[in-house]
């Protein structure tokens, strides 16, 4: 199937909203979401067969990216599609001259540690009791990737 990736704010909110709400336990709100297109972060919506499938989300200060937010409609896991946006928003960050990026990821969230790890993300430290999860609270991995040419 063909794919290509467009700027978040071609996407009705509602369309990505939806996407949110069904990739996340504790989705963002649609404020916080909508608070995150524009305005001094950047992000692409992967398109699948012409139906937007998953998105990615990221800020830039001073070189220095942070992994705001990336999802695949879950019916769509384990195909590469995630490794795909991944790879796309990597791209894009070096295109930008970003020196490394971090992101936060669910400990217990075992695919995506994984495909992190994969692409060359390090684990840096744990944040304890960072996520609301299902019984109490889950602990946040902040990796790091530093983006060489």
């Amino acid at each position: 199937m063909s794919h290509r990736f467009v700027a978040m704010a071609s996407v009705e909110l509602d369309e990505l909203f939806a996407i949110e709400q069904l990739c996340h336990s504790f989705p963002w709100s649609r404020a916080t979401l909508e608070s995150c297109i524009g305005s001094g972060y950047r992000g692409e919506a992967l398109l699948w067969g012409g139906r937007v499938v998953g998105y990615y989300i990221t800020q830039t200060v001073v070189g220095e990216a942070t992994l705001m937010n990336i999802c695949i409609l879950p019916e769509l896991r384990g195909q590469g599609l995630g490794r795909h946006l991944l790879h796309r928003c990597l791209q894009q960050l070096r295109s930008e001259r970003a020196e490394c990026c971090f992101l936060e990821v669910r400990a217990g969230n075992t695919p995506a540690l994984g495909l992190y790890r994969q692409i060359g993300f390090e684990p840096l430290a744990v944040r304890k009791g960072y996520y609301q999860g299902e019984s109490g609270r889950e602990d946040a991995v902040i990796m790091k990737l530093t983006l060489d040419e």
